[in-house]
């Protein structure tokens, strides 16, 4: 079960990167990635971004993303996520039901 925990707001996260002198761009071209790959951590799981940013924050990813993340520290699966989170990402649609 995951953590009951709110996730990190993406503006938190951002600001803990400009004290440290750093940004999304920044931090993307330094793992040579795209800004879009670091930014899809706001919606949706993304082990590898999530590892990138909570790094250059000094933390672990279940710090800053609990929800994704058992109590154990083993990541929930990104399927499961989504099944449970899917009404708060933009631009997912749900699957309409047959009448």
């Amino acid at each position: 079960m995951a953590s009951k925990r709110r996730d990190w707001p993406w503006w938190r996260i951002k600001a803990g990167l400009e004290a440290r002198g750093l940004s999304i761009t920044s931090l993307a071209a330094r793992h040579g990635i795209t800004k879009w790959s670091l930014t899809k951590a706001k919606y949706r799981p993304q082990p590898r971004a999530q590892e990138i940013l909570a790094a250059a924050l000094g933390l672990a990813p279940h710090q800053v993303w609990p929800s994704r993340y058992h109590l154990t520290g083993s990541p929930v699966s990104p399927t499961v996520w989504m099944q449970i989170n899917a009404a708060g990402v933009p631009g997912h649609r749900q699957k309409r039901r047959a009448a």
